[in-house]
């Protein structure tokens, strides 16, 4: 799985949200970790900051702060057995 490059320079670029102070973070999650280099930030000074960031589903069921990750390790558990 990935995410467009084209999705986050839009966020980037958008300028109906050139008015919005919010910061943008794009998160994904998948069996492995990507580069997320290419994503990485070009001119910031005439486009917004939008954070990419990457984690596995084993970091997701690994997170004790996640209030759902018991429930996603069973999750994993169970699509490794029979996916």
């Amino acid at each position: 799985m990935t995410i467009k490059s084209s999705f986050v320079a839009t966020l980037r670029k958008d300028p109906t949200l050139a008015g919005d102070a919010r910061s943008f973070v794009v998160a994904g999650v998948s069996n492995v970790v990507l580069d997320l280099n290419v994503y990485g930030e070009t001119d910031v000074s005439t486009s917004r900051p939008v954070t990419v960031a990457w984690l596995t589903w084993d970091d997701l069921a690994s997170c004790s702060a996640h209030p759902r990750a018991d429930e996603f390790a069973r999750y994993l558990e169970w699509k490794r057995e029979h996916g």
